[in-house]
């Protein structure tokens, strides 16, 4: 099997830290319907950089519903903010064609959601404090959905190219290591703005005691074609984000 991942490097903005606190919000859905985006109460000052970016994003019919992650954490000793080991994140869906099935039928994907395939429904052990249902689509491609990614430290390193392997459980891709060298790879700038394929293999970076990471990830949908991006146009009209 060969994955081939694409990394865009897209230019630098601001991406605030709060003063004090941390803050945690995990793929909180919206649609990107051309009306200013809000975000839940407490991560307001993140509104303005979420909707520079995605006003940016060509609205396709059917896929215009995304989801943004924030994470903010001042460490108190060295951490990581993000999971450990080198993974993909795949696109936010279940799968019913992933391999890796585990027990009972069900085929672990993103996040601990899996496939039932008597209902044919996504299937979920986790729980967030808004409705959310999970689609069923491709997990894993580098020609529909993806992510763009910024952080107000370096956190992230990945890996762009031909990828031979198959991806195990919830994106794992620790026994493919042995391709991931500096030839192909990609450290993520501080206050930078990247998309990647939702089959990029990336870790996290440790963050060293005393400073805070902020991080914020933005989903797209399992069913965009991220061909028509301007980043991978090459056209991205930076100066219209700043």
């Amino acid at each position: 099997m060969i994955n081939t991942s694409i990394i865009r490097k897209i230019g630098k903005f601001n991406l605030p830290d709060p003063q004090y606190g941390d803050f945690k919000l995990s793929v909180f859905p919206f649609e990107n319907n051309g009306n200013w985006i809000n975000l839940p109460i407490g991560f307001e000052i993140w509104e303005k950089l979420l909707n520079q970016i995605i006003i940016q994003i060509p609205q396709v019919e059917g896929a215009n519903n995304h989801y943004v992650t924030i994470d903010s954490k001042f460490f108190s000793k060295s951490d990581f903010l993000r999971r450990e080991g080198i993974h993909v994140d795949g696109n936010f869906c279940v799968d019913p064609n992933f391999k890796y099935a585990t027990w009972g039928g069900l085929k672990p994907t993103w996040g601990g959601s899996c496939f039932d395939e008597k209902t044919y429904k996504a299937v979920k052990d986790w729980e967030l404090p808004y409705n959310i249902e999970i689609p069923v689509g491709d997990y894993i491609t580098n020609k529909k959905g993806g992510l763009f990614c910024i952080s107000t430290e370096v956190g992230c390193q990945a890996w762009q190219g031909e990828i031979y392997g198959e991806i195990h459980e919830e994106g794992n891709c620790e026994h493919l290591k042995d391709q991931f060298i500096n030839d192909n790879k990609v450290v993520f700038e501080k206050d930078t703005l990247y998309f990647m394929t939702s089959n990029t293999p990336h870790e996290t970076l440790i963050i060293e005691k005393g400073k805070r990471r902020t991080f914020m990830r933005i989903t797209l949908n399992h069913e965009y074609p991220n061909e028509v991006l301007p980043c991978i146009k090459n056209v991205f009209q930076y100066d219209d984000l700043l």
